[in-house]
């Protein structure tokens, strides 16, 4: 199967943000380790099928001014206020960060247990930070979904109702299956999502992320409300797609009636 990508979806929202449209002052350095990409996995079952995943892209400050608004907006409006009170101003900075971003894994799973399929990419990336570089980072991840994978846009990936942020306190890193997390860098980010289905029907569906990394200024005053600006710096984008064919002789049961759950469930791995 030729992958393809799929395409962007754009919202616009009534939500006012501070947002910087400059040239890159500054620009991350990106590395990939090839030994750790695998982009495709057929799929294990009595279905024909798969799990590919999309190229990964790597996006500068002002390189794509209308994905960053977009996504910008969405924050905003999924997390208007902190959990001290405070209004969040969430703006992407004039520059790119300096320092080192290294994805060490980036692979696609396709599995079966029992009468379910499951279509999974799972991702390991590290980021070292450079003198210049904000104190106070933390990574902010939103995601996309289409067809059986489900119909979120723009989501905020987060536990948390008030933080929009990846890792809320106690909970760090979930660590893929067969893979060892490196421990000489400033910042981990990890994720296996998967969406499952039962495999004698037929899926189709696609899963976008956007994972960017952000700073976290003071809280201050004005006038009588407390504020924080929270200022996004460099984006990653990655994702996979699912689809899976079921064998006819499984749909002609299907069709007399043999009972069988539809099931197909997306859920994000838990933090360690």
């Amino acid at each position: 199967m030729e992958k393809t990508r799929a395409s962007k979806t754009i919202i616009r929202m009534g939500l006012c943000v501070f947002f910087a449209s400059c040239t890159p002052l500054l620009a991350i350095s990106t590395a990939i380790n090839v030994f750790g990409v695998d982009p495709w996995d057929a799929c294990e079952g009595p279905t024909a099928g798969g799990t590919a995943l999309f190229d990964l892209e790597f996006y500068e400050v002002g390189e794509d001014p209308d994905l960053q608004m977009d996504i910008g907006l969405s924050i905003s409006n999924q997390y208007l206020t902190g959990p001290d009170g405070q209004y969040f101003n969430f703006g992407f900075s004039g520059s790119s960060l300096s320092g080192m971003l290294w994805v060490d894994l980036y692979r696609a799973m396709d599995w079966h247990s029992g009468s379910k399929c499951y279509h999974e990419a799972d991702i390991a990336m590290y980021y070292e930070r450079d003198v210049s570089d904000p104190v106070d980072l933390h990574w902010i991840q939103l995601y996309s979904e289409t067809g059986d994978c489900g119909n979120d846009v723009l989501r905020v990936d987060s536990k948390s109702s008030s933080n929009p942020n990846y890792y809320q306190p106690g909970y760090g890193p979930w660590t893929p299956t067969n893979y060892t997390l490196l421990t000489d860098w400033d910042m981990t980010f990890t994720d296996g999502p998967y969406d499952r289905h039962t495999e004698i029907w037929g899926f189709s569906g696609t899963v976008e992320f956007y994972t960017l990394l952000a700073s976290y200024s003071d809280i201050y005053w004005v006038d009588n409300t407390r504020y924080q600006d929270v200022t996004i710096y460099d984006m990653v984008y990655w994702g996979y797609s699912g689809y899976c064919v079921p064998a006819p002789g499984a749909l002609i049961l299907a069709c007399l009636g043999l009972p069988l759950v539809h099931w197909i469930q997306r859920r994000r791995r838990p933090a360690n």
